[in-house]
């Protein structure tokens, strides 16, 4: 049984490889290009009419998950309905872009019978981004979670091979949707020895876990991390944390959610703050430190230093300003 685990774990480590060029390949997950723009635009300004867009019904459940699963059923009864990848690319724009890409992945594999030859041959030439290859992943390894081989030959067929650190956050979405256990999922990323590999590996399981569990008492699973994968944990996951649950955010309401953490996140650990700056500041709001004056000692400080120093959620370590395509979620 052990040697089982073992291969298994050996397995799943090497489809490390084959995520390698989705960041050379494919564009940036936050910058939509003209790669990603259909040509069967809809209305002058290219963009479909606001009563055509499938995901337009999602927009008004504020609950993620909740919203993660309309995108998911939006997006597979499109397809289903012959709405091709260029037209649905349109309608994944906006506030939770990325998961509405996922969601139009994982429709890709299921509309393909979970044939990866026909989703090579959707995406062929360069129609797919690398946010869809993410949902075709995470579906994989609920569909055929031991039958690693299939994917690592799909991936491979579409992409050649580099090291790239960044392109481990893909390998930690892929160990938690194949696990579902966020301890085995840290263990595996932990095998790895470089640094940057690991943090970008446990982001990417961090983000995994906050979509399987809606980021409800995510903290309570780093009280028993030590060393590196306890940093990772308390470091990503207050990183992500007021991204997660900012829709429709405003000032001092979203800094709340910061305060209501912060007994569970040691100081030193302790991004909520800095990445709530952040959101608000792209959302064109204005930074107000008196949103901290209710606060007191070390809490206030790093409330007061958060605003001043505003990072962005994907900011991990290891990951540089010259990396932000490698870097998100």
């Amino acid at each position: 049984m052990t040697q089982r685990k073992t291969t298994i774990a050996i397995a799943l480590i090497g489809v490390a490889a084959i995520f390698f060029t989705f960041f050379y390949s494919t564009p940036p997950i936050y910058v939509r290009t003209s790669a990603d723009q259909p040509t069967n635009v809809k209305t002058s300004a290219g963009k479909p009419a606001p009563d055509e867009n499938i995901f337009l019904r999602c927009e008004t459940l504020e609950d993620k998950s909740e919203r993660d699963n309309c995108h998911k059923d939006a997006a597979l009864e499109a397809m289903r309905k012959g709405i091709g990848l260029e037209e649905l690319a349109q309608y994944a724009s906006g506030y939770d872009s990325h998961l509405k890409q996922h969601a139009i992945g994982r429709a890709m594999l299921i509309v393909s019978d979970y044939d990866l030859e026909k989703v090579k041959e959707i995406c062929a030439p360069s129609n797919c981004i690398h946010p869809y290859y993410h949902g075709i992943s995470e579906e994989w390894g609920k569909y055929a979670p031991l039958d690693v081989g299939k994917l690592v030959a799909f991936l491979e067929s579409v992409c050649p091979i580099h090291e790239i650190p960044g392109c481990y956050h893909n390998i930690g979405h892929f160990y938690q949707s194949n696990t579902e256990n966020f301890e085995k999922s840290v263990a595996l990323c932990d095998e790895l020895q470089d640094n940057d590999r690991f943090y970008h590996c446990a982001y990417g399981l961090v983000h995994e876990q906050f979509i399987q569990s809606n980021g409800e008492n995510f903290f309570q699973l780093c009280k028993n991390k030590t060393d590196r994968g306890k940093t990772a944990c308390y470091t990503i996951g207050s990183r992500l944390y007021p991204k997660w649950f900012s829709y429709k955010p405003n000032g001092e309401n979203l800094l709340k959610l910061c305060d209501e953490v912060n007994e569970e996140i040691p100081a030193e650990l302790n991004y909520c703050y800095a990445s709530a700056a952040w959101v608000l500041e792209n959302e064109g709001e204005a930074l107000d430190l008196a949103w901290c004056e209710h606060l007191e000692g070390q809490t206030r400080e790093l409330c007061v230093k958060g605003l001043r120093s505003p990072q962005p959620f994907w900011d991990v370590l290891g990951c540089s300003l010259q990396e932000l395509s490698q870097c998100g979620l």
